[in-house]
């Protein structure tokens, strides 16, 4: 009967033990979360409250040390810099050589290139879309990311 008594202690305490040191308290990663998930809400807004007010990229320049300004419709400039040049890799190795092709056929003149006459921003599918007058333009991809310039 003593060897049963102390068996069932024993499976109490390693029970009690179990049981505590498996829960944990999911609370500060909820907490987290929310609050991540606060800022996306936030930024979201934000957004469709700058395309509400007609906000598009009125220029994009060169700051003169390898960065760009870009400036919008409402006066607001954000200044993208040149990031630091980073180490360089091993070199890879020689691929094939490959087949000689065909001479092409002589094309046609073009037409004199036309102002830009027309930014459209499409936040949604994130990117700006530059139309000239002959309405042919081209599309660039949007990175958007919290900002407090300006």
């Amino acid at each position: 009967m003593k060897k049963f008594f102390r068996l069932a202690i024993v499976f109490a305490i390693a029970g009690a033990a179990l049981l505590t040191g498996c829960t944990k308290d999911y609370g500060t990663d909820i907490a987290d979360l929310q609050s991540a998930v606060s800022g996306i809400k936030s930024d979201i807004k934000a957004l469709q409250d700058a395309v509400k007010d007609g906000v598009a990229i009125k220029d994009v320049r060169s700051d003169g040390n390898g960065g760009v300004i870009i400036e919008l419709a409402n006066g607001k400039t954000y200044t993208v810099e040149k990031g630091a040049a980073g180490k360089d890799g091993k070199d890879g190795q020689n691929g094939n050589d490959g087949k000689d092709g065909k001479d092409g056929k002589d094309g046609k003149d073009g037409n004199d290139a036309s102002p830009i006459v027309k930014v459209v921003t499409h936040w949604n599918e994130g990117f700006v879309e530059f139309l000239y007058a002959d309405g042919s333009g081209f599309k660039v991809p949007l990175h958007i990311a919290s900002s407090t310039n300006n």
